[in-house]
């Protein structure tokens, strides 16, 4: 009687015979390893709901794309995000024009006396950084602050500086000395505003208006003295900003 390897083989047999030979040749399944604590699974579950969120959100990108009139909806709002980008854009990149200053008119004749409200600076001359010499009438419309030599006044100029612009005035520093480093350095130093130094060695303006520390002249577009603010001080920007104001509604125009 033939034993179970001598009968014949049908197609099944073959294929069964096959692949336990596969099987038995391949070990890798006894790298499989069973994790002991759950929650070391944790990273496959998390891409496994990575991955279905994706789906859902391909899906619903995919039904709203299928609608009618989704294309033309599409275009236009990238439109949109690219003009908005081109305007936030181009206004970042547009210098800012300061508003113009005020333009000097003839110098006025008034009845008041010199270095008094109303009335005009004194007839001198004085000294730019490099020795030019400047009338000092020729200083209008102006912001004129009259420092002491070694004032430390840097911070407070850079208020007034500030102050002035927005009423259309720039500003100039006058020093009572025939030249002094410290006030020439200043237009480097003020952030608000790049004032023009002039120095004054007999301090024929300060000695006119009865200047005490740093002292504020307001010079109108004709010459004359709109006003003057002695002693100086941060505290007296506010009534500066005030005066200002005035400045510029009397002398607009």
């Amino acid at each position: 009687m033939p034993d179970e390897d001598d009968r014949p083989r049908d197609a099944f047999g073959a294929a069964h015979d096959a692949w336990d030979a596969a099987w038995a040749d391949d070990d890798s399944w006894t790298d499989v390893v069973i994790p002991d604590d759950i929650r070391e699974l944790a990273p496959d579950i998390a891409a496994y709901h990575r991955e279905l969120r994706a789906a859902r959100r391909n899906e619903w990108i995919g039904r709203q794309l299928s609608r009618r009139g989704a294309l033309t909806s599409c275009i236009l709002l990238g439109a949109l995000i690219v003009a908005a980008l081109a305007a936030g854009a181009m206004t970042a990149l547009t210098p800012t024009t300061a508003p113009s200053q005020l333009a000097a008119a003839p110098i006025a004749a008034p009845a008041v006396a010199d270095g008094h409200v109303g009335g005009l600076l004194p007839s001198v001359l004085l000294r730019t950084t490099d020795q030019q010499p400047v009338a000092a009438r020729a200083l209008r419309p102006k912001a004129i602050a009259l420092v002491p030599l070694h004032c430390d006044c840097t911070n407070l100029l850079d208020l007034v500086g500030a102050q002035a612009t927005k009423s259309r005035l720039s500003l100039a520093v006058v020093a009572p000395a025939a030249t002094d480093a410290e006030a020439a350095a200043l237009p480097g130093q003020l952030h608000s505003v790049e004032p023009d130094v002039f120095f004054d060695p007999a301090a024929a303006v300060a000695d006119s208006v009865r200047s005490t520390g740093v002292t504020v002249v307001l010079v109108k577009p004709d010459g004359t003295i709109s006003s003057i603010q002695r002693s100086m001080t941060v505290a007296a920007i506010p009534a500066l900003a005030d005066q200002l104001r005035q400045f510029a509604g009397t002398s607009s125009g």
